[in-house]
């Protein structure tokens, strides 16, 4: 697999003082496409849309340190921990797990993304009870690929979970678009720890320097 080299990722974002003069659905603003609900209208946007704003005051931009911006790629490693099956793995597909090169799919969406890449193999075949799943899970397919769940999953699954994305790596994830690829490095759960410790302590910084600068 070929992936070439970008450094800004697949979304943009974009934010206003005060937020937007939209209806909330659930508690939030955001938009479900699938249910038509929340956001404007429950739908895309589309030419010709307006959309106010809850407040007309206007504030000084503020630009991100490099700290917290995260090093997007269309080829990223991404750092994960164990999951609950991952010792039921083969030798040979834990070592494909781990030094293999995976693709995301066109059938990726918000709920999940699908790898394509060389088969990962259990021991022997599991029929499991639906288990917790999170963001960043990553299940185990019965063809032997994968999926990582993302924003929209669901709460369980009865798929083996054999890795869980770290926190500090979900948006190296959420960035990626189809045909991108992704490989995954394995760590311990204080080297995740630590990670996350690391980006909230310079959010927080962050978050004081704007207030002083109010």
């Amino acid at each position: 697999m070929k992936f070439s080299d970008r450094r800004t990722g697949n979304r943009a974002y974009f934010a206003v003082a005060g937020g937007f003069r939209i209806d909330e659905w659930l508690g939030s603003k955001s938009t479900n496409l699938v249910a038509s609900a929340g956001g404007f209208r429950g739908r895309k946007l589309s030419a010709g849309d307006r959309i106010g704003f809850s407040s007309p005051r206007m504030v000084d931009p503020k630009s991100l340190g490099p700290s917290l911006i995260p090093p997007y790629s269309r080829f990223p490693t991404v750092r994960v921990t164990a999951g609950a099956e991952f010792d039921l793995l083969t030798a040979a597909g834990e070592k494909r797990f781990l030094n293999s090169a995976f693709k995301v799919t066109g059938e990726s969406n918000r709920m999940g993304y699908r790898l394509s890449g060389d088969p990962v193999h259990l021991l022997e075949a599991k029929e499991m009870i639906s288990a917790a799943v999170s963001f960043g899970t990553i299940q185990l397919l019965p063809d032997g690929q994968l999926i990582v769940l993302m924003a929209d999953h669901q709460t369980s699954g009865g798929y083996p979970r054999i890795a869980n994305v770290i926190q500090a790596d979900l948006p190296l994830l959420a960035q990626l678009g189809p045909k991108d690829g992704v490989s995954f490095h394995l760590v311990t759960v204080e080297d995740a720890e630590r990670a996350m410790l690391a980006f909230e302590r310079e959010l927080n910084l962050l978050r004081v320097g704007v207030m002083l600068n109010r």
